[in-house]
């Protein structure tokens, strides 16, 4: 048993403080578009560190971009439940991640020992990975409870919720407004709170890792913020602005202030610090990045990693990244999906067969291949013209370690709803057109563990996935908002890997 737990709190090195200008603005603080690093050091001692209980904690402030003071209601509360139309408002326009919330905000993630400065862990597109895995492991219940109230994340139910996370209380930088326990918009109690942890390889292990001189000698964590148009994004796909002028949230920015690392410190017994084990396992994950350019597509990696988990391919169309119109957490299978294989060495390993979508967008079902395929686009619940049912499982264990989930916010209900706004294409006039609250959760993805702790060794040996599908085809039987463009593949790489604290080698 350890001698004692002592609770820490540690700031930015470089934190600014936030300043309510007389103008009515507010300065400082982290932002992608001022101060867009955050730089925590964990000093060198003889102590453990438990980082199953450490937390990143502070306050987001929602900022206006027309006025760059906060996004309060001002004189719209009378409008303030309207989803659509002329009398939209930009609290109800503006939305955040429904499966990652706060976290969204984080692009990247590095960790370096402050013994000789040696990079540990990256962790590239932070926010995408976790979107999923929130989403497998939180159904639409526990989206209003826990990560609501923890990071501001609100599951399938964004579109009724998101409002109340983004809004500001109407404090100025000279009055309080109608919370009277606020001095101004820059009191320490102004923003929104959030704490959660940093779910990275080493800073969500289950081993306390050691600080001391002679292993990991403290820790350097840097925090790279993401672009705004990426962590937010509009209501709708499509808006005329000129008939909803109060709703246009261009230039909207997020300011994060009061940050804190906070977790608790082991000291060790004098037989606990002699026996300590400086081999670290480590569930480690590398981010890869192709394009699916036509609808018969092949991409190929080689990982160099030698025990390799999971494959998780997510894929974006090549308009919805850093873009507002669009929600850069809206994660659906390649347009009009038709089939799919996955090789290793050119050999389809270890599912020697093809997945087939049937029926789908061009194809009815197997034992009726004379018969034509509904069209997704004339059916009242679109998703029924898509058998997706292996897809899905697959996805799901590879997101999972070869379990499928206990709770989990992907369905067919949603993907149909997702379906539904991708085929809205009508003009925008007084009323927006594709809901972009509506958020799938879907990729394509191969599960080595089989929920037995498999792996496969990847070191100079190559991964393909071949897609067949309708993306950038042209065809009429699927969007014509989608059918033109291309897809970015954002592929996670789940594997294990070991951190040697005493030498700082890695192995993977």
């Amino acid at each position: 048993m350890p001698v004692q737990r002592i609770p820490f709190s540690i700031p930015p090195l470089n934190e600014q403080s936030t300043t309510a200008s007389a103008g009515g603005v507010l300065t400082g603080g982290f932002r992608f578009n001022g101060n867009p690093n955050v730089k925590f050091s964990i000093p060198a001692q003889p102590r453990l560190i438990d980082t199953s209980e450490m937390y990143l904690t502070g306050q987001i402030v929602i900022m206006d971009g027309t006025t760059n003071a906060p996004l309060s209601l001002a004189n719209a509360e009378a409008n303030f439940s309207d989803n659509n139309g002329a009398n939209l408002i930009k609290n109800s326009n503006l939305n955040v991640s429904p499966w990652g919330g706060v976290e969204n905000v984080i692009e990247r993630v590095m960790v370096q020992t402050k013994k000789s400065s040696v990079e540990l862990m990256t962790h590239n597109n932070y926010s995408m990975y976790v979107n999923v895995k929130n989403g497998y492991t939180h159904n639409d219940q526990d989206y209003l409870v826990s990560p609501l109230t923890r990071y501001l994340a609100s599951g399938a139910k964004a579109g009724e919720i998101n409002r109340h996370e983004l809004t500001m209380p109407n404090a100025t930088s000279a009055a309080a407004g109608v919370m009277t326990n606020l001095e101004n918009f820059n009191d320490q109690n102004f923003g929104h709170f959030f704490s959660f942890k940093i779910d990275t390889s080493l800073l969500n292990n289950r081993k306390p890792l050691h600080l001391g001189q002679d292993q990991l000698g403290g820790l350097l964590l840097t925090l790279e913020l993401s672009n705004p148009d990426g962590a937010f994004f509009r209501r709708f796909r499509t808006q005329d602005y000129a008939q909803q002028a109060g709703a246009d949230v261009t230039g909207a920015f997020y300011v994060l202030r009061n940050l804190r690392l906070e977790g608790r410190y082991i000291v060790p017994t004098p037989q606990e610090l002699s026996s300590y084990q400086s081999a670290v396992g480590l569930n480690d994950r590398v981010n890869l990045i192709n394009d699916v350019n036509s609808s018969v597509n092949s991409n190929t990696y080689t990982p160099n990693l030698g025990a390799v988990k999971s494959f998780v391919n997510l894929f974006l169309d090549d308009t919805q990244t850093n873009n507002m119109n669009e929600s850069q957490s809206n994660f659906r299978i390649p347009l009009g999906l038709a089939s799919y294989t996955q090789d290793k060495n050119s050999i389809r390993t270890p599912e020697d067969f093809v997945i087939n979508v049937q029926p789908n967008n061009t194809e009815s079902t197997a034992d009726n291949s004379s018969l034509a395929a509904p069209n997704p686009l004339q059916l009242a619940n679109p998703i029924g013209g898509v058998g997706d049912a292996e897809v899905r499982n697959r996805f799901q264990r590879a997101v999972l370690d070869g379990k499928l989930a206990d709770h989990c916010s992907a369905s067919l209900v949603l993907s149909n709803d997702v379906m539904v706004e991708d085929n809205d294409t009508t003009a925008a006039t007084a009323d927006g057109h594709g809901n972009n609250t509506k958020c799938d959760l879907m990729g394509v993805g191969l599960d080595y563990t089989h929920g037995m702790g498999n792996m496969s060794n990847f070191k100079n040996q190559d991964y393909t996935l071949i897609l067949k599908s309708l993306v950038n085809s042209g065809n009429a039987r699927v969007t014509s908002a989608r059918n033109t463009k291309t897809e970015l593949q954002q592929t996670y790489v789940r594997n294990a890997a070991q951190l040697d604290t005493g030498t700082l080698q890695k192995s993977q």
